[in-house]
């Protein structure tokens, strides 16, 4: 059978299919101007003291997928910089989830960028945590549940902007990404979903956070492992220094540590180990009585305890949280500390922290 194009007639097309194609160009046109209005909208109107725009909003009917472009969120009457700027975010229907009635979208950031910043002025302070509309609005943003999550080319910022010169904390390079979130929760209770975060601390230290969670459970469920390796504490003294009455002049800082969470307990440690560490510089100043008093201790901790060919002081802590009350067990990691001397303590991770040690073997 073939069809020839010139015995067609338009004439012919039936007039409620002519309805439905030109209704369905009309949907295709208006529809970004729409989602561009609705968001802006809500962006606009429902953050508080904050408030936040898009630039353009397009859609991918192809593949069932929209992008937002150049979303930005900052502080109404400041100049201080965005809270959150994300320069794309694509969100696409979850088709593998559709077969099983779920709907649920994979969604990709590219270049989301965070900034938080603290301050005794409330003009130069920003964290987002004292407003109450932050889901609203991002609900309008993403408006189905979030089967896989990707970031890439992210960064992370912390300031205080009381200090003289306010560098910030850094994390750049971030990379990451959750998958099966919405899917594997709903499976029996062992199935949990793969999560990695990585990133380079201050320009020089690489950041790393990998596990499995239950991205349903009330309260969450997860277990995972942590480091970072190779960081100089001597690129955020300043920013130490405002919080707590301690200088790390030199040397260099590696953790490696692992937690789980279940049922509102938390349980896990973290493996120090401090190289070359100056506490008490030279041509340092004292700021107080309290630094002067934390700076004695600390600079004599670290040199009875650090190891004399290699100067390492490394301590294994454990940390648990139990009926809302968080602990340290300090008398481990002093031990370890003295044990280190003899035997040193190992780099790396110890596994044998897992949801096994809060929900037994069930």
């Amino acid at each position: 059978m073939t069809f020839n194009l010139k015995k067609f007639s338009f004439r012919a097309v039936p007039i409620w299919l002519w309805v439905i194609i030109c209704l369905l160009v009309i949907i295709r046109i208006t529809l970004p101007y729409i989602g561009l209005h609705v968001i802006n909208w809500a962006l606009a109107n429902k953050l508080g003291q904050y408030q936040g725009s898009i630039q353009d909003f397009d859609l991918s009917l192809y593949r069932g997928a929209y992008q937002l472009e150049r979303l930005e969120i900052k502080k109404k009457n400041t100049n201080l910089a965005p809270i959150l700027s994300v320069l794309e975010l694509d969100l696409s229907l979850a088709w593998r989830t559709l077969f099983s009635g779920k709907i649920s979208g994979d969604v990709n950031l590219d270049r989301l960028v965070v900034r938080i910043m603290d301050s005794e002025k409330e003009e130069k302070k920003q964290n987002g945590t004292d407003e109450a509309g932050w889901q609203e609005a991002l609900n309008y943003i993403v408006p189905i549940s979030i089967e896989s999550l990707k970031l890439r080319n992210s960064a992370f910022y912390f300031t205080n902007n009381d200090l003289k010169v306010p560098l910030p904390l850094q994390i750049e390079g971030i990379y990451g990404h959750a998958e099966d979130l919405q899917s594997r929760a709903r499976k029996p209770s062992e199935s949990l979903s793969p999560f990695y975060l990585e990133g380079l601390l201050q320009g020089h230290a690489k950041l790393k956070l990998a596990g499995k969670l239950d991205a349903l459970a009330k309260p969450p469920r997860f277990e995972g492992t942590f480091s970072l390796e190779d960081f100089h504490p001597k690129s955020v003294n300043a920013l130490l220094l405002s919080y707590v009455p301690l200088d790390l002049t030199s040397g260099d800082i590696s953790v490696y540590g692992e937690t789980a969470t279940a049922k509102g307990e938390v349980k896990g440690y973290v493996n120090l180990f401090l190289k070359d560490v100056d506490v008490i510089a030279p041509d340092q100043k004292i700021l107080s009585f309290k630094h002067f008093l934390v700076e004695i201790v600390s600079a004599f901790a670290n040199w009875i305890l650090q190891t004399k060919n290699e100067k390492v002081l490394a301590a294994h802590v454990p940390f648990s949280r139990t009926n809302g009350k968080f602990d340290v067990n300090y008398g481990e990691a002093f031990s370890s500390a003295v044990k280190n001397k003899r035997e040193p303590l190992k780099k790396g991770f110890d596994h044998s922290i897992s949801l096994k040690n809060i929900e037994g073997n069930k």
